[in-house]
């Protein structure tokens, strides 16, 4: 049997050129879109309950569906990218969320509401994620971590200034017009990302029936799941950013409002939320 190995391949695009910052900015925006439809829910949540006739505990139910399935999406998102790398990931993705845009857009009843949620919440679930992939393999992985404290830092900002954009537009156009307007940008986005995006190496991996494929996806996750750092990591980033999006995409506005302040102030002071968020994101890769 010959023990000669393959040679490693060589990327077929510099690292941190050009065309790394061109495939990360197109990440990001995959990014900034989905957390400003995230963060938007917040702002337009009353319009959508006012114009279905939907009850608090409904809209609370709507939000909820998108986290759930999104937590439980995200668990797949890493594998899938290693395993498949950043094309045919994040394109599907971006698909799925303009999908799930337009159905939100469109939705004559609570159950389509839901439904756009689980569909948004699958492509979302490798938005960041795949952001910090492609600034890991399009930068070198030893800038990982601040690569990926930037992705949060645009992200933040974005929802940040965001939230006021939206409180503005809700003042000039219905909720049904602002929303389909995120859809035909990831429309465009999806065209351009088409376009760049893929990495910088290709990647070549063995011939797997769809079985095998599942279960080496799981097998990885399970390997990543017996470091206990991982679990202490994953708990406390899950109780941080889980209070965060709770607020910042739901609950903050309503709690402001039944403490007496208007909507307005209500909306910018959520807002500060994300931008505490910015100011953190690049430090924590160094703490």
């Amino acid at each position: 049997m010959s023990t000669t190995t393959m040679p490693a391949a060589q990327p077929q695009f510099a690292l941190g050129g050009a065309r790394a910052w061109i495939v990360w900015t197109i990440a990001v925006t995959f990014v900034v879109w989905l957390f400003n439809v995230q963060t938007g829910y917040a702002i337009v949540n009353g319009s959508v309950q006012k114009s279905l006739n939907l009850s608090i505990d409904q809209i609370g139910l709507i939000a909820a569906t998108y986290t759930w399935s999104f937590a439980i999406a995200q668990m797949f998102s890493g594998a899938l990218l290693d395993k498949l790398g950043s094309r045919k990931v994040l394109l599907p993705a971006i698909t799925l969320v303009a999908i799930g845009v337009f159905l939100f857009a469109f939705a004559q009843s609570f159950e389509m509401l839901l439904l756009s949620q689980v569909i948004l919440a699958i492509g979302s679930s490798a938005g960041f994620v795949g952001a910090g992939y492609v600034g890991g393999t399009w930068f070198g992985m030893a800038k990982f971590g601040f690569m990926f404290g930037l992705v949060q830092l645009v992200a933040a900002l974005s929802s940040a200034f965001g939230q006021a954009g939206f409180d503005f537009a809700l003042a000039n156009w219905d909720w049904r017009t602002i929303i389909t307007g995120f859809g035909i940008f990831g429309a465009l986005l999806l065209l351009v990302a088409i376009l760049f995006v893929r990495n910088p190496t290709e990647i070549h991996s063995e011939k797997q029936s769809i079985g095998q494929f599942v279960s080496s996806v799981f097998a990885s996750i399970a390997e990543v799941l017996k470091k206990p750092q991982i679990w202490f990591i994953s708990i406390q980033g899950a109780l941080v950013f889980g209070l965060i999006l709770a607020l910042g995409v739901v609950w903050g506005p309503k709690l402001l409002l039944a403490h007496g302040l208007d909507a307005r102030s209500a909306n910018y002071a959520t807002a500060c939320l994300w931008l505490g968020l910015a100011v953190g994101s690049p430090m924590v890769d160094k703490l």
